[in-house]
């Protein structure tokens, strides 16, 4: 593994894919800033979201225009198109549907916001619903007949089950399981997938004040949103995805039990590891920590900006972050089916530990090729780098 680290530093950043240019027509001669938002769709194609804020002004909300490009499957990139003024601010891109339209998410402390745009970019509905959130949530996930969104409220991790309409069916708390034994906790949802059923799994983490981690739990939800089981990992989540197979991938670090010889989670407690649970009730199939090099801080969810994809043969693609004490970098990882890495690649320069550097989504193309969202700023010289960078699957 180290061998492998060391051929890193020789190799080049992921290529910047090529865009045509954003329209100069948003708040002339004002500073501005750039975000992105990439999605994939169902057929292999992408779409990527640009949003220009004016920074002319300090305030909580400044304003802001949308921008929308199409990838196709082949790899060409169309035009970019406006979006529609949208009455939340901070909205972007969390989903691609299978007929082109692009469902739109925003979070608030007190509510969350979903909207749905069609392939032309014509809004055709937004729907406000209440929440205790401070607008930590993963993306919402389609369903036959609507959708479903998990989100924090604060004390307690919530699913919604809304319509194709994103009018709400119900919702479910679910509490941390352990707090009536320990101090205060806090909630971090991380992923909800559908069962064969109509029923969910749903996985959340509290961070444990009292004993100073984080717990990740498993619950069983029925179709009716009643709780019917739940099960503890006994380990921490950074990021977790739903597999064809009805298995769950969760990266994440083990909680072992000392002196216990029965203990199922072998391995370094802190180091980064592949977990793969049983989506029907919760056992863990197999905890592997040695599929990246030592330096790996890991994969992460915070802001909702970890990636872990699913790839059409069964393995996996994820962005780990590499680091030492001066700086880190990210990286794309492609992981077998039976967790071994199959290669390591550099997606930008390395950042000082006084900047930062995420990947707000990650879409993989019918002609095997990878699109990532770069995002990236250096403290010391005050820069931001806004990239779309892509990778050859192969």
């Amino acid at each position: 593994m180290l061998a492998a680290h060391a051929s890193l530093a020789a190799e080049n950043d992921a290529p910047l894919f090529p865009l045509p240019s954003l329209p100069e027509t948003d708040f002339p001669g004002h500073p501005t800033g750039l975000a992105y938002a990439l999605i994939g769709f169902p057929d292999g194609s992408a779409a990527l979201q640009a949003t220009i804020t004016d920074e002319s002004k300090d305030v909580e909300e400044p304003p802001e225009r949308l921008w929308l490009i199409k990838i196709d499957a082949a790899g060409q990139a169309g035009h970019w198109m406006r979006l529609p003024a949208l009455s939340a601010y901070g909205a972007e891109a969390a989903l691609g549907l299978g007929d082109g339209s692009i469902v739109l998410r925003s979070g608030r402390r007190g509510f969350f916001y979903l909207a749905k745009v069609d392939r032309s970019g014509m809004l055709l509905w937004e729907q406000y619903l209440g929440s205790g959130t401070f607008g930590s949530f993963p993306r919402p996930i389609a369903l036959a007949d609507g959708f479903a969104v998990l989100e924090d409220d604060w004390r307690s991790c919530r699913l919604h089950r809304l319509d194709e309409n994103g009018i709400e069916r119900w919702h479910v708390d679910m509490p941390d399981p352990i707090e009536r034994q320990t101090a205060s906790s806090l909630c971090d949802p991380i992923m909800a997938a559908p069962r064969a059923d109509g029923g969910f799994t749903v996985l959340c983490n509290w961070q444990n004040m009292a004993l100073e981690r984080s717990d990740g739990w498993l619950f069983d939800i029925d179709p009716q949103g009643q709780p019917r089981g739940q099960r503890p990992l006994r380990a921490y989540a950074a990021i977790g995805l739903a597999l064809r197979d009805d298995t769950l991938a969760v990266f994440g670090f083990l909680h072992r039990i000392p002196d216990d010889p029965t203990d199922p989670y072998q391995g370094e407690e802190d180091r980064g590891t592949l977990m793969r649970f049983d989506g029907a009730d919760g056992r863990m199939l197999r905890a592997d920590s040695d599929i990246f090099p030592s330096e790996i801080v890991g994969l992460w969810n915070r802001g909702n900006t970890g990636e872990l994809v699913a790839l059409p043969d069964g393995e996996l693609l994820a962005v780990a972050e590499l680091g030492d004490f001066q700086s880190s970098g990210l990286f794309a990882a492609r992981i077998s089916r039976d967790h071994r890495l199959v290669w390591l690649r550099p997606l930008a320069g390395r950042v000082p530990k006084s900047g930062w550097a995420y990947v707000r989504g990650t879409a993989v193309l019918a002609n095997r090729q990878v699109l990532f969202a770069f995002h990236g700023y250096n403290e010391a010289t005050d820069s931001a780098n806004v990239t779309l960078r892509v990778l050859p699957l192969d």
